[in-house]
C-alpha cells in the first residue's frame, strides 16, 4: 500500500479557476485513469472554514465539503465509494484568480462525518447497480498535527539536531520545536526553521538579555525568534521525555501532539495556523498573535452584503490562571484562591536567572535563554502588551525573578481574554478578496484568520482582527468575524 496522487484537473468557478489534486490509496484502484476529474466529479464545493479558536485559548480545526458524483465505468460500486474507504484520501486545492495558483486548502477525509447517499440499488452484490452520491467533509491537515501521538512527537523532537552547545548543554531554539510538529505528523523530511515556521508577531511577549556592567546595565527585548530552550550535554531533552514521577514530563501530561502545541501556543502568546506554502513546496505554520500584528484589509467598493453585531463573544473570559508546571508554588493570577478558573495555562518554561550551570541542577531543563548574534543570554526582565494601555509594559519584577514568564502570561491574556470588550461584528461580502495595499491588487489569500480591517459602528472607529473566515468559491462569498481588539 502506498499513498499516491492524481491531477484531477481544473475546474472554472465564479472566483476563478479551481484546481484538484487527490491523494489516496493505491490498493483501493486498478489504475489511476480510472479516476475521473475533478469537472466530472465534482457537483458543489462548500465553504471552506479557517478559524484562530473557539473559545478562550482552544485553537479549532478548518474544515470544507465537497460534494461529489460517483463513477461507475471501471467499479460496479463506484470509483469515488472504493476510495472514500481507502487508508487514506486528502484533496488539495489551488485557486487561479488570474495571476497564477494560489493555495486554498489542503484537507483529509472526516469519515464521521461524511455521508454516502445510496439514489438507486437495482440488485445487490458484486453484478448489482448502484447510483451513489457522496458528501464529503474534508478537515485541514492541522487536524493531523494535532491528532499525533505524543509519544511520536516526542522521537521526532528528540532527532531535531541542537543549534548551539556551550557550557555543558545543548540548545533548541522555540522555532525549531515548533517545526517538529510538522515534521512529526506531515512526514516532512526537513528541520526547515527559517522557512517551515513563519512568526507573523509582533512579540506580544518580550524577554530581555543584559548587557554591559553596574551601574549602566542596558536590558534589551526580543521576541520569540530569539528563544531557546536547554538540552543536557548529549542533546537529550531528559526532563520532557524522562519518565521520574518528580517531574512529570510531557509524554505524561499530554496524551496528544494538539494538547501540547496548544499549552505552547498559549505560552508563548501564539495562534497556530496551517498553510501550503506553493513556492517551496512546503508545510507551514504561521504563529500569529490575537489581533495587533495582522494586516489590515480593504475591500471592493459596495461589496458588503449584511453585518450583525455580538456584544461579547465566547472568547472572553472572566479570569486567567497561569502555574508553573511542576511547582504549584508558583501561581500568577487575579484569583489565586479560587479552586478552578475559567483559563487555565500551565508553563513549560521559566524566564528567570538560574545559577550555576545549565546542564546540572534541578531547574535547567525548564529554563528559556535568548541567543543572539552567535552570544548565549540569560533572561533578566519580561515585557508584555497591556491592551489597556496599548503598550507593552514591563511585568515589575526584580531583574532575574523565575516569575517572569508566569506573570507575563497572565497579564497578556488578562487583557487579550478579560479587558478586551470582545465585540464580534459578523460581516458577509460579496466575493472572496480583499487587499492590503490600498486596493492595487485584491486577492482571496490575504483574508485569513488574524488579518485586521477598521469597522465604524456610528459611535467610533476601532480595530478588529479576524477569528472566524469562511469562503465560499461557488457561492462567490466571504464571512469573516470580527473581534474587536
Amino acid at each position: 500500500m502506498a499513498i499516491v496522487s492524481k491531477d484531477l484537473g481544473s475546474i472554472a468557478v465564479r472566483t476563478g479557476t479551481l484546481k484538484a489534486m487527490l491523494y489516496y490509496d493505491d490498493t483501493m484502484v486498478l489504475s489511476s485513469s480510472h479516476i475521473p476529474t475533478a469537472e466530472s466529479s465534482f457537483v458543489n464545493i462548500g465553504e471552506m472554514l479557517d478559524r484562530l479558536e473557539r473559545k478562550s485559548g482552544i485553537f479549532e480545526i478548518g474544515d470544507m465539503a465537497v460534494q461529489i458524483r460517483d463513477d461507475y465505468s471501471n467499479y460496479v460500486a463506484g470509483v469515488w465509494y472504493k476510495l472514500l474507504h481507502g487508508s487514506e484520501l486528502q484533496i488539495r486545492f489551488y485557486l487561479d484568480e488570474g495571476a497564477g495558483d494560489t493555495f486554498l486548502f489542503w484537507g483529509y477525509l472526516d469519515n464521521v462525518a461524511t455521508q454516502v447517499t445510496e439514489v438507486f440499488i437495482g440488485a445487490e452484490g458484486a453484478s448489482g447497480r448502484y447510483v451513489r452520491g457522496h458528501k464529503v467533509k474534508l478537515l485541514s491537515l492541522m487536524k493531523k498535527i494535532t491528532g499525533a501521538s505524543i509519544a511520536s512527537l516526542m522521537s521526532t523532537i528528540q532527532s531535531a539536531n541542537p543549534e548551539y552547545y556551550t557550557g555543558g548543554a545543548h540548545y533548541l531554539s522555540i522555532r525549531r520545536l515548533f517545526s517538529s510538529f510538522i515534521k512529526n505528523a506531515l512526514g516532512a523530511t526537513y528541520f526547515d526553521q527559517d522557512s517551515s515556521v513563519v512568526i507573523n508577531s509582533s512579540n506580544n511577549l518580550q524577554y530581555a538579555y543584559r548587557t554591559g556592567t553596574l551601574p549602566t546595565y542596558t536590558y534589551n527585548f526580543v521576541g520569540l525568534d530569539k528563544l531557546f530552550m536547554c538540552l543536557d550535554s548529549s542533546g537529550n531533552f531528559n526532563f520532557y521525555t524522562d519518565t521520574d514521577s518528580s517531574y512529570p514530563n510531557w509524554t505524561d501530561r499530554y496524551s496528544t501532539a494538539g494538547e501540547l502545541l496548544k499549552a505552547l501556543s498559549l505560552e508563548f502568546g501564539v495562534v497556530p495556523r496551517y498553510y501550503w506554502d506553493i513556492a517551496n513546496s512546503r508545510h507551514c505554520f504561521e504563529l500569529q498573535e490575537r489581533g495587533r500584528n495582522g494586516s489590515f484589509v480593504t475591500f471592493p467598493s459596495d461589496t458588503l452584503k449584511s453585518s450583525t453585531i455580538q456584544p461579547v463573544s465566547e472568547i472572553k473570559a472572566s479570569d486567567v490562571k497561569v502555574v508553573r508546571v511542576n511547582d504549584t508554588a508558583y501561581i500568577s493570577s487575579r484569583n489565586p484562591q479560587k479552586t478552578s478558573h475559567e483559563v487555565e495555562i500551565q508553563v513549560n518554561f521559566i524566564a528567570g536567572l538560574i545559577t550555576g550551570d545549565h546542564s546540572t541542577g534541578v531547574d535547567w531543563y525548564e529554563q528559556l535563554v535568548i541567543f543572539n548574534s552567535g552570544t548565549l543570554y540569560d533572561i533578566y526582565k519580561a515585557k508584555y502588551w497591556d491592551v489597556a494601555s496599548g503598550s507593552m509594559t514591563d511585568t515589575g519584577l526584580s531583574a532575574g525573578s523565575v516569575n517572569h514568564t508566569l506573570d507575563a502570561v497572565r497579564k497578556l491574556y488578562d487583557g487579550i481574554f478579560i479587558t478586551r470588550s470582545k465585540k464580534v461584528i459578523r460581516r458577509v461580502y460579496r466575493g472572496i478578496q480583499g487587499s492590503v495595499d490600498g486596493g492595487s491588487t485584491y486577492t482571496h489569500t490575504v483574508l485569513v484568520p488574524g488579518c485586521r480591517t477598521q469597522i465604524h459602528d456610528g459611535i467610533a472607529s476601532a480595530n478588529y482582527y479576524a477569528n472566524d473566515v469562511k469562503k465560499s468559491v461557488s457561492r462567490k462569498e466571504t464571512t469573516i468575524d470580527w473581534i474587536g481588539e
